[in-house]
């Protein structure tokens, strides 16, 4: 919790898969203790639970010192409130961001949220400390809108099909395909469960109740959180989830494979090959990964932006192209925080009023991200003519810096002095 936030959901998770398992039958084993009686094991798990959080809020005022103020001695608080309401210049700077700015207005004119007003409730009464809970607060605020790229539309806020949608568009064929089918063997196996049950009913819960709910109850609870945030700019987000998914996707291969149906293991190790084979065609850039049906890395600048495909990473491969070629002026616009001239990078920035007009011969370096967010929706912006999302680059390098030439043939039009 002092690293993610989203660590916090770890405690009702964990409570509620511990009541669950002190609620099945048989006895627990603890230290050397044998806890016979559902009394006992109940009052463990609260005993447990309690410790966790007294430990989880130790550990807190521990990583800042056990002290309350943001800066030791007597330097400047912060002022948390401010930010409740997100970043207040903030704008979408695009033809069609009228609408967005409206409601990002008013977002900032309402007043906060009830979760921020319990992070500043904290704050006042020192129950945290105040670094902590204004990192809360700030995250809190800045999640609740954020412009993001989905199916070529950018949006302020969240869509609760945001992270299912891009599972199917990130994840390789074979995963979603084993995914499918391990979800299909486990409803057999528990309608199979339902129906033995009801014709020969037992006391307590069989062990396969509680490995389905290791894998089911964490995964549900984070996929929940996940639909119900705003904050759609990236998978990688989601990626907690993998873990449950893969060891179920295991479980149902084994399962299979102790079956000795020769079916089963044939299409298991058609998966596993057709996995490695996704995996080693987009070797070695798996950041713009798209699977085969969602037409890969070329198809995804149509579909979801920012951390899915372009999170600056190609600079380097951007400096190894311009030694290899270095006649032509290149102009860059660029989506990220590194500096292209540590890398060597020698270029001209399309939006400073200094930079020379493009002539014949010149190149354009263009980021997917830029293309996305902020040439395909303003008029204005260098580089305009690339709006209709389906650019034609001569180049691209990594999957997410596209080149184009700007010559007689295949102009690039936008720059205020392009020829």
């Amino acid at each position: 919790v002092n690293v993610k936030f989203t660590a916090l959901l770890l405690g009702p998770i964990i409570a509620l898969l511990l009541f669950m398992r002190a609620l099945m039958g048989g006895p627990w084993e603890w230290m050397g203790f044998t806890m016979s009686r559902k009394r006992g094991r109940v009052g463990a798990s609260l005993a447990f639970c309690l410790v966790a959080m007294l430990v989880t809020y130790a550990a807190i005022w521990a990583s800042y010192g056990f002290r309350f103020a943001a800066t030791p001695g007597t330097g400047p608080a912060l002022n948390t409130s401010a930010f409740a309401r997100g970043p207040q210049s903030y704008t979408i700077g695009t033809n069609g961001g009228g609408d967005l700015n409206k409601e990002l207005d008013a977002f900032r004119r309402a007043a906060p949220s009830a979760t921020a007003r319990a992070l500043l409730f904290l704050e006042d009464h020192h129950l945290f400390p105040q670094a902590w809970t204004a990192g809360m607060v700030y995250s809190h605020a800045y999640s609740m809108f954020r412009s993001s790229f989905e199916n070529g539309n950018i949006k302020l806020r969240g869509s609760w099909y945001y992270f299912p949608m891009a599972m199917a568009f990130k994840e390789p064929v074979a995963t979603l395909v084993a995914m499918v089918g391990a979800a299909a063997l486990f409803m057999g196996i528990a309608a199979r469960h339902v129906a033995r049950r009801r014709s020969n009913p037992q006391p307590g819960m069989s062990p396969g109740v509680w490995t389905a709910a290791c894998l089911i109850i964490p995964l549900t609870g984070y996929l929940v959180a996940l639909m119900a945030s705003h904050l759609n700019i990236g998978y990688r987000h989601a990626l907690p989830l993998m873990p449950f998914i893969l060891v179920g996707i295991g479980v149902a291969a084994s399962v299979i494979w102790q079956m000795r149906a020769h079916v089963g293991r044939l299409a298991i190790i058609g998966l596993g090959l057709a996995l490695l084979a996704e995996s080693a065609q987009a070797w070695p850039d798996y950041i713009p990964f798209f699977n085969t049906m969602s037409g890969g890395a070329r198809g995804g600048i149509r579909l979801l932006g920012d951390s899915n495909i372009d999170w600056g990473q190609d600079l380097i491969a951007l400096a190894k192209w311009q030694n290899e070629h270095p006649g032509p002026r290149l102009f860059l616009q660029y989506f990220g925080t590194a500096d292209p001239k540590f890398y060597g990078i020698r270029y001209f920035d399309p939006n400073d009023e200094k930079s020379p007009p493009m002539r014949n011969g010149d190149v354009a370096a263009v980021s997917v991200m830029q293309i996305q967010l902020y040439v395909c929706s303003t008029s204005k912006a260098p580089f305009a003519s690339l709006s209709n999302l389906d650019p034609k680059p001569k180049q691209v390098l990594g999957g997410s810096i596209y080149l184009f030439w700007n010559d007689e043939n295949d102009a690039v039009s936008g720059h205020p002095a392009s020829k």
